[in-house]
């Protein structure tokens, strides 16, 4: 495993673990058996149970079968932030290269370029429909390794143990485990009459951004030179989060910034 080292907005060094490439064989594996075990029961409680099997076009099976398989990884990576179930079970996270959780587009990207790898799961699907359950299942298992075996050999060879999507979506695969105790360091008790987020555009500061704010508001600004710090470091806050001319003084925002990010980081996690 190797350091990624990250610069945040604000010219903070944030470092990850990047993730261990058999952690990352094991959790494509849980994923893969996940979705597996989806077409079987599928197949056999669904499409046999109602007595559709027959009477269904293999077309039509074929598709109705496959939405579940091709749209698995970034719906959940979507749903659980950069997670699947199975990154989750092995604490692993995929992050862009500015330590946030991927975009939209770069969600995209990783999975278009999986395209490919995803249709060994259907082309399972319909081998399995027919002829020996073992003899079926070590022919998934080879060609699930054939496609995958790019991937896994970029992994090896790149600096950030990236695979082919990594690199053309600028994402990255971290262990969280290294960032868990880290992350007690910018807890902080909101008062029940306090609950409302005035800015939820802070959950794009990484949290060494928030440790950040919380420090410079533990040390009171005494001189000149302290207080024009800070008057900086709040126009430069608020430039990336396009807060524009914001009401309160510097502290109170910072403030409130960090008391937005502990109320929406908790609604994330309940």
């Amino acid at each position: 495993m190797s350091r990624i080292i990250i610069h945040t907005p604000f010219n903070i060094e944030l470092e990850f673990q990047s993730a261990n490439v058999w952690r990352r064989v094991l959790a494509v594996f849980t994923d893969i058996s996940l979705i597996l075990c989806y077409l079987f029961l599928a197949d056999t409680l669904v499409m046999e149970g109602m007595a559709l099997r027959e009477q269904a076009s293999v077309f039509g099976r074929t598709i109705g079968m496959a939405i579940v398989p091709y749209l698995y990884f970034p719906l959940t990576e979507i749903l659980l932030h950069g997670q699947t179930p199975g990154k989750k079970l092995f604490s692993l996270k995929v992050i862009d290269l500015q330590g946030n959780e991927p975009s939209m587009s770069q969600t995209a990207v990783r999975w278009l370029l999986g395209f490919g790898n995803y249709s060994v799961f259907l082309m399972s699907y319909l081998r399995w429909s027919e002829g020996d359950f073992l003899f079926n299942l070590f022919i998934t298992f080879v060609a699930i390794c054939i496609c995958y075996l790019p991937d896994f050999i970029c992994s090896l060879m790149t600096n950030k143990a990236q695979r082919i999507a990594d690199i053309a979506a600028g994402t990255v695969v971290i262990d969280t485990r290294r960032r868990s105790d880290f992350s007690e360091t910018i807890y902080l008790h909101v008062p029940e009459t306090e609950q409302t987020v005035r800015y939820p555009q802070v959950m794009r500061l990484s949290d060494r951004d928030i440790n950040g704010i919380r420090n410079l508001l533990a040390k009171k600004a005494a001189s000149k030179t302290e207080l024009e710090y800070r008057a900086r470091i709040v126009q430069r806050i608020c430039e990336v989060l396009e807060i524009g001319d914001p009401e309160e003084s510097d502290e109170d925002l910072l403030q409130q910034l960090l008391q937005d990010y502990n109320l929406m980081t908790r609604n994330q996690q309940q």
